[in-house]
């Protein structure tokens, strides 16, 4: 998790919008302003925590567990329950919310996050382990 963190931290904003056909009137253009329509594909990529990341041909009978599948499948650490799915027009959504996968679409593995109670546990029970210790001694002092 720390390294994604770093590298999020380099990342530099590229200032781009995503428009679909519902609010084109609403935009304003500006001196500078690059229109780039992007180009129509027929490949699905998954990417994230999947053995083999990978672009795969459109099918339309596959879902997006079949997708991770052809990738090989989750490693170890994967979030199961952490996979999104980003159209082409940029929308992030919840694998769970998705019906139909798109041609264009990526699908994204996150990996887990661990947590660290077995840490934390581990230190509150070293100091309290310490704390009795001491307080016998000074007891039989």
């Amino acid at each position: 998790m720390s390294r994604f963190v770093a590298k999020a931290r380099n990342v530099v904003p590229k200032g781009q919008v995503v428009l679909n056909e519902n609010n084109l009137d609403s935009v304003i253009l500006e001196d500078g302003d690059v229109i780039t329509v992007p180009e129509k594909t027929s490949l699905v990529m998954i990417h994230g925590s999947v053995l083999f990341p990978n672009a795969i041909s459109w099918d339309k009978k596959l879902d997006v567990d079949d997708y991770i599948e052809k990738c090989g499948g989750l490693t170890q650490k994967s979030g199961q329950s952490k996979i999104i799915v980003i159209h082409q027009d940029g929308a992030a959504v919840d694998a769970d919310d998705v019906d139909d996968i798109i041609p264009g679409d990526e699908i994204m593995v996150l990996p887990k996050y661990e947590t660290k109670n077995l840490e934390v546990t581990r230190g509150i029970s070293t100091i309290l382990y310490q704390m009795a210790v001491a307080a016998k001694v000074i007891l039989e002092l």
